[in-house]
């Protein structure tokens, strides 16, 4: 069986492109194209389009060399390619010659041209390679189409060192530290808990930013983790920047900010800050961009999943300018407050954070202070501990509601996914399935009080 076609185009050539994609589902063949296609959130979609597809279009005239889209497109097939699960085929709209960026990738695979003998042909001839490329992935060897070896001893395919450290529920404490390494983009109900969750959060977050940066201008700013980067960019200030550099653990949201934000002076890139090699990767990247000292670092989310702050703060150390300014978000449960709990059900609700093991380490909050006075910053700030929905709209306590319960949910779905038999998972979804609305609607009621545990800091070194 024929897998999902992704088409790859510039946004001039989309009549052709559609013209491709209506005659090969004729033929019974399904192709994924934006903006057709496009579900929740586009570069998400994208990614996630791309990840399960089995062929890569890629449609060349002269206007496709100034879309970043089609590049991001691009890099994000190419690593599917060197796994020897997809195959890609350039079409060549117009007689044009390729731009190193895409020669990069490109230059070694056979292609088609459409410029000298119309689409009608290059249907049929387009929908025998596509077929002989399925062939080979069901065959198990490289669809290549480049008269060369198998892609996968070419180039050394990186691994994300992820981490999941899992215990039965019953034996779990938030005294050890916990590292997380579960989220993906792919995973749509989590992707709108962080948008829901950047958004209440905004109005907070850009106040501290501003004051961080009232007087400061052409700063040089590290992201540390751009798991959901729309939270974070949103808040910046991007005229105050020369150049911003970003990570993450996990390739799709690296591919996904760089679909969003990625030009000349913004890029991120793939790796974990507790990787053994971050420091030597963090100077090979900062000498890519042109960067000697960062003035500026934002650190969202990421102490709730170190499981060493102190040595990735001791290792980012050298690499802040003086007087650097460094922006923090995480969680204490701690500080969570709710009244009133006529049931308790809001009580048995929190025990469950301690229960559940892709969660991360929810008591980092109250140890920030700590980690920063042992690399000497000079003014550490606790500008939010906890944020209350006393002066809330609706629509803001909604969101506060999904963001800072609506993982629990989730997680223990994926938890008895890979615990069948846990009976103790399996009550907590009961639990869950039961009363989860309802905690809902109380939170929602005027009279009821909530204050979540996020910790924001504003911090100069």
């Amino acid at each position: 069986m024929i897998g999902k076609i992704f088409v790859s185009y510039h946004h001039e050539s989309i009549d052709k492109a559609m013209e491709i994609v209506n005659n090969l589902e004729e033929m019974g063949l399904k192709c994924w194209i934006a903006p057709r296609d496009v579900d929740f959130d586009y570069a998400a979609d994208i990614v996630d389009a791309i990840s399960k597809s089995s062929i890569m279009l890629v449609l060349i005239d002269k206007g496709v060399f100034e879309s970043v889209h089609v590049l991001n497109e691009l890099e994000q097939a190419y690593k599917y390619y060197k796994e020897n699960t997809l195959t890609i085929i350039p079409i060549f709209l117009e007689d044009v010659r390729l731009n190193p960026s895409m020669d990069y990738y490109l230059h070694r695979i056979q292609s088609l041209m459409a410029f000298d003998k119309g689409l009608a042909p290059l249907i049929v001839e387009l929908r025998d390679k596509i077929v002989k490329a399925q062939e080979a992935i069901e065959k198990g060897f490289a669809p290549r189409n480049d008269g060369l070896p198998p892609l996968s001893s070419d180039v050394p395919v990186s691994v994300s060192a992820t981490q999941v450290i899992y215990q039965a529920p019953g034996e779990f404490s938030q005294s050890e530290r916990l590292s997380n390494r579960y989220y993906d983009v792919d995973d749509k109900y989590e992707k709108r808990r962080l948008k829901a969750e950047g958004e209440v959060l905004r109005r907070f977050e850009k106040g501290v930013f501003d004051d961080l940066s009232k007087d400061r201008e052409h700063m040089n700013g590290l992201i540390t983790c751009c798991m959901y980067s729309h939270a974070i960019m949103d808040k910046l200030d991007l005229a105050k920047f020369d150049k911003i550099l970003g990570f993450c653990y996990n390739e799709k949201a690296v591919y996904e900010a760089n679909y969003e934000f990625k030009n000349e002076n913004v890029n991120f890139y793939h790796l974990d800050m507790e990787d053994d090699e971050m420091g030597e990767r963090l100077m090979e990247y900062m000498e890519k961009m042109g960067i000697e000292k960062f003035d500026y670092i934002d650190i969202t989310m990421g102490f709730i999943d170190w499981k060493n702050p102190f040595g990735v703060l001791r290792t980012l150390k050298k690499y802040m300018a003086k007087d650097c300014r460094i922006f923090v978000r995480d969680v204490d449960d701690g500080v969570v407050m709710y009244y009133p709990d006529k049931d308790r059900s809001f009580r048995t609700f929190k025990g469950f954070y301690s229960r559940d093991t892709l969660a991360g380490y929810r008591h980092s909050g109250r140890r920030i202070y700590s980690y920063f006075k042992k690399i000497k910053a000079k003014n550490i700030d606790l500008v939010h501990s906890g944020i209350d929905v006393s002066d809330m709209t609706e629509e803001e306590k909604e969101k506060m509601f999904f963001a800072y319960f609506g993982f629990i949910p989730n997680d223990f779905k994926i938890l008895a996914r890979q615990e069948p038999d846990n009976k103790e998972i399996a009550e907590i979804n009961e639990w869950l399935e039961e009363h989860y609305d309802n905690l809902e609607e109380e939170f929602m009621d005027d009279s009821f009080f909530f204050n979540a545990g996020y910790f924001i800091y504003a911090i100069h070194m």
